[in-house]
């Protein structure tokens, strides 16, 4: 998949593109999702406020991360991603990601 990022202040705004063949269930074709994560002040990784949430254009409730999916939450998952870097917080601020 691929994701594009646009930084202002303390607020992202991401676009992903995601194969629904990695996606278990999704009917053929892509999954295309857009959400928003603030960061204040050094935030651990699992408490990032995430909102906006839109997938394939239609809104999407940000409760949907904490909804689980083979015993573990959706955002276990991405986060899993995250766990070979060793990062536990983060942080957006004046435009800049900061990763602890």
């Amino acid at each position: 998949g691929h994701a594009f990022v646009t930084i202002n202040g303390d607020t992202a705004n991401v676009q992903m593109s995601v194969p629904s063949d990695k996606i278990p269930g999704f009917p053929r074709g892509y999954l295309n999702g857009t959400f928003t994560i603030t960061a204040h002040e050094p935030t651990p990784i699992r408490e990032l406020q995430v909102s906006k949430v839109a997938a394939n254009g239609y809104p999407v409730p940000s409760s949907v991360l904490s909804m689980s999916y083979r015993g573990r939450s959706i955002l276990g998952y991405a986060l899993e991603g995250a766990a070979p870097y060793n990062v536990s917080t983060a942080e957006i601020r004046d435009g800049n990601v900061i990763l602890h």
